[in-house]
Order: C-alpha cells, then structure tokens, then sequence
C-alpha cells in the first residue's frame, strides 16, 4: 500500500492523535503552572513586587542567583508553554510532514494490534 493510501486511510485516528497529543501538551502545561509555577511564585513574590515597581536586569538577575529554585520553576513552566505554543503554531502553520504521519500510522497501528488493552484505544477508537 502506498504512503498516501495509508494516511488517507488513517485520517481520522491521525486527527484524533493529533488533537490527544496537544490536550495532552496543553493539560501538562497547566499542571505544572498549577503546582510549580504557582509554589514558584509565591516563594518570589517580594521580588516580583519589587521588580513591578522599579524594573532593572540587576534585579532580575539578583532573583535568579539568589532564589534559584523558584527561579528556575517559573523558567520550565514558561518553557513547557512556549515549547507546547511553538510546536502547535508549527503543526497549524506548516502541517505535519510526510515522515511524521507516517509515524503516527505506526503508532496507531500498534494501539490498533493491543486493541482495547491499549491505554489510548478508547480515544483513537471510541467507535469501535
């Protein structure tokens, strides 16, 4: 069967992994702005206060030297969303390419070979 054939056959279980895939992203994201971001924040908010008020780089560099840890929490939780912004942007924009359709066929051929066993089966196959 030709690659084309194969993912036009598997159009709509590609769709729905795509659109589990960026749930997925997204939900990640929001989790850890809910748990991280949110304890990072409040352990720097006299900082951010103070920043709000009289914005220099010294300040921002003296947050993150001095508290690392929150510091370094709100960079993955700003990270984990612009990393999840810039991959959907590219799948709207540019598409996906062939290879990777492909391997979504692949990967949806195996959820489709454990059946209903499979974790995902009931999101890529809910008709069945």
């Amino acid at each position: 069967m030709d690659n084309k054939e194969l993912i036009s056959l598997y159009k709509t279980p590609i769709q729905r992994l795509i659109d589990l895939q960026t749930a997925l992203r997204w939900l990640f994201s929001l989790t850890m702005w809910l748990t991280l971001g949110s304890f990072s924040l409040w352990q720097i908010r006299q900082e951010i206060a103070l920043i709000l008020d009289i914005f220099t780089w010294s300040a921002v560099r003296s947050v993150i030297q001095y508290r690392a840890l929150p510091s370094l929490g709100v960079m993955f939780c700003l990270s984990t969303t612009l990393a999840t912004l810039v991959w959907q942007s590219q799948h709207i924009l540019m598409g996906f390419s062939l290879q990777e359709q492909l391997d979504m066929v692949r990967y949806i051929q195996t959820i489709e070979a454990k059946g209903p066993k499979h974790p995902l089966w009931r999101w890529i196959f809910p008709d069945a």
